[in-house]
């Protein structure tokens, strides 16, 4: 059985989460989300044997964060999320940039019909925690090729960052963030687990878990852009309260740090696995 990282964060088995959390979101999602490094994308590719027609799946995909640069190395890229202006706002950075080998799939990971063994890598980018973990890795048992891999890959964020200026920060976030009462308490009466754990009962080993770190540095605007492309800050799910929001957070971060610079370590982190 597959052991835990010491200190390594447990989240609810069965998802909780407001399937319109990110209403609103996707536009600032795709401008103020620090992009995946890409040594960590190197670190993907490094893991397919890419020597036929390849086909990369990309759950919850966000506005494209993963499937965009990765689709130049494959023939096709499946790109999935729930949230329709994520896929919209991803097919619109899509034909920017020329790509035309992506198939936009709107919907829930858990119900996605994708054919079998068709899929030489999937990747989870910052939402693993989102979603039913054992029932979607059991169904990417099922969607990869025999040597194909599973990636789960994210970063730390201000709801964990360590800098005195993000403790400030999460101060308002959390004293503003909209988040359902029947989601609150799902969340404290669901068991919990590791997203070891998850792959580990799910049937799958890691093969590699490694980070990536790169240094951010964001300004007032930028981090409350940020803070928009957050579950439930968007300025429309906060509605009339944006405003105030807005308001107490630039005051509150301008009063610890005057000149406005605010730094930190992203931290990216990649589990890499095979069918066990």
């Amino acid at each position: 059985m597959a052991q835990s990282v010491p200190g390594a964060k447990r989240h609810s088995i069965i998802p909780a989460f407001s399937e319109r959390a990110f209403i609103g979101a996707a536009d600032y999602y795709a401008k103020y989300r620090v992009p995946y490094p890409q040594d960590l994308l190197d670190c993907l590719l490094a893991h397919c044997r890419i020597e036929r027609p390849s086909r990369l799946l990309d759950l919850a995909c966000g506005t494209g964060q993963i499937a965009l640069p990765m689709s130049r190395h494959f023939t096709e890229v499946w790109a999935q999320d729930l949230e329709p202006e994520m896929i919209q706002i991803g097919r619109r950075m899509a034909k920017d940039q020329g790509l035309t080998n992506l198939i936009w799939k709107r919907g829930r990971a858990e119900d996605l019909d994708a054919p079998a063994r068709s899929f030489d890598l999937i990747t989870v980018g910052s939402a693993f925690h989102r979603l039913h973990r054992r029932k979607v890795c059991n169904r990417a048992k099922l969607w990869l090729r025999p040597d194909g891999r599973l990636a789960v890959v994210g970063s730390n964020s201000v709801w964990t960052g360590v800098e005195t200026w993000q403790a400030v920060a999460r101060d308002v976030l959390e004293k503003w963030k909209v988040q359902d009462a029947k989601e609150q308490i799902r969340h404290k009466t669901q068991a919990r687990e590791t997203f070891e754990e998850s792959l580990d009962q799910s049937g799958f080993h890691i093969i590699e878990a490694r980070n990536f770190a790169t240094e951010r540095h964001w300004s007032l605007s930028d981090f409350i852009g940020y803070c928009f492309s957050l579950s439930g800050l968007s300025p429309i799910v906060l509605g009339s309260k944006a405003g105030d929001f807005e308001r107490e957070l630039r005051q509150k971060l301008t009063a610890h740090s005057p000149d406005c610079d605010f730094g930190e370590n992203v931290q990216f982190h990649l589990l890499m696995c095979r069918a066990a």
